[in-house]
């Protein structure tokens, strides 16, 4: 028998005969062992799985290990600051890269540099105008005529990794009947909150870039929805930046000219096809759909933040907002035209500055955010989906496009059936009386003469 342990080689080996006996401290202090590992030696070789040892831990993640997307906004980082303060060494010192390496300077210390980086999480967003189905390249004419299927797509850029997300959803699963509510504020902040939870790596501070909508997103329910991220302690600062009118395009719109490339030159029927599209064409993308994400529900966002925080005053002329947290006043909300100009300070937490003694007691009653539920079709729609527009599905999916329609429509309400009117029955004649004198029998006829 051959001596343990076996995660590393030795140069002296003890054999021992299988004649002859050995107690088990001998064995293990002739092998330098534990007893503990002794005997986990010995089950292995019972069970005949006989092999190098592992620990129990190997493979695990620790809780503390940086996550990959922070590892690389920290090389990111270094990147850039050594591209502006760094010092390029002439010659390549054999990097894998074929690039020179780079000296940082040395009047920081590491512990002075890192304070220098900041956790940021940088996101930009935009909705496009949904596209209709069924759709094909060699579309008719006739169905520029008809009301197809509307699909609504939301796009999210991560700014720190230029990765885009795709959120799909149609007129089934959206907020209210048909979709009426697919583009309000509700929709895009539940959809904003629900990113941000699915792409949450520990940072402490957001920067949102929008387009300049005041019906989706620049209004009070937006800033009183940032406000109450850093009342609950998500972040410490958010910063939103609306563009300008006249601005140039951002990084949304790249990515859309690119879904919209795709859609131009693929037939799509149904909206599951849309997204498998998207998410095998597009590089660099990841696709979300409502029906397949139960942690994205609709929020009734516009009740919650109404009595909760203040309207902001001057909002329309003002392009650029930073909130933060202060211990005394609450978060505040400080805005203004121009990046580095005037600024308008607002305190943004309804409470704080007691305007009101009825919002003040509105709002210790008020409920949590209340969940929105979705509108599904109506008769009348799914009506005319199904009989105006089965023609123009392909034909070898006509089947699921009926099914996919007449699954989600509502069930036809139930008619009550008329009784049918019957004419009251006669009431019983009057039983005649029995009479107590003797009967007398009745005279007989009077035959006619022929």
């Amino acid at each position: 028998m051959t001596a343990f342990p076996l995660d590393r080689q030795r140069n002296a080996r003890f054999l021992f005969s299988s004649d002859r006996q050995i107690c088990r401290e001998a064995f293990v202090y002739a092998n330098d062992i534990t007893k503990s590992r002794l005997y986990r030696a010995r089950k292995l070789v019972s069970n005949e799985s006989f092999g190098n040892l592992q620990h129990g831990l190997a493979g695990a993640k620790g809780t503390s290990a940086l996550k990959k997307p922070q590892i690389e906004g920290v090389l990111r980082f270094l990147v850039e600051y050594g591209s502006l303060h760094g010092l390029p060494v002439p010659t390549v010192q054999g990097t894998g890269t074929g690039l020179p390496n780079v000296y940082l300077p040395t009047k920081l210390a590491k512990v002075e540099l890192w304070e220098g980086y900041e956790v940021l999480q940088s996101v930009s967003f935009l909705s496009t105008l949904p596209p209709c189905l069924p759709h094909h390249t060699d579309q008719a004419g006739a169905i520029y005529f008809k009301s197809p299927l509307g699909v609504h797509i939301f796009g999210l850029v991560d700014e720190s990794n230029s990765r885009v997300y795709y959120i799909f959803m149609n007129e089934l699963n959206c907020i209210d009947l048909d979709g009426k509510y697919s583009h309000g504020p509700n929709s895009v902040l539940s959809m904003l909150d629900f990113f941000l939870k699915q792409s949450d790596n520990g940072e402490r501070n957001l920067c949102i870039y929008a387009d300049n909508c005041t019906g989706q997103n620049k209004n009070r329910f937006t800033m009183g929805c940032l406000a109450h991220l850093i009342k609950t302690g998500r972040y410490d600062t958010i910063e939103i930046h609306f563009l300008p009118p006249g601005h140039t395009k951002f990084s949304p719109y790249a990515f859309f000219g690119l879904l919209k490339r795709i859609f131009r030159r693929f037939s799509i029927d149904r909206p599951d096809e849309m997204k498998t599209e998207i998410a095998t064409k597009a590089a660099s993308s990841h696709t979300f759909d409502k029906d397949d994400e139960p942690e994205w529900i609709w929020k009734d966002i516009n009740t919650f933040a109404e009595d909760r925080y203040e309207s902001v005053p001057g909002i329309n002329g003002s392009y650029h907002f930073k909130l933060h947290r202060d211990e005394e006043r609450g978060v505040i909300l400080r805005h203004c035209a121009k990046e580095g100009g005037p600024t308008t300070e607002v305190l943004m937490e309804a409470a704080k500055n007691k305007t009101s003694i009825v919002r003040t007691r509105k709002l210790v009653r008020q409920a949590p955010v209340k969940v929105l539920e979705t509108g599904g079709f109506s008769a009348t729609r799914a009506k005319e989906l199904l009989k105006q527009l089965l023609e123009y599905v392909t034909y070898n999916k006509q089947d699921e496009w009926r099914k996919f329609i007449t699954t989600n429509a509502p069930a036809p309400p139930s008619v009550a059936v008329p009784k049918r009117r019957t004419a009251p029955a006669p009431p019983n004649p009057p039983m005649p009386r029995p009479s107590l004198q003797p009967s007398v029998p009745a005279p007989p006829k009077r035959q006619r003469k022929k």
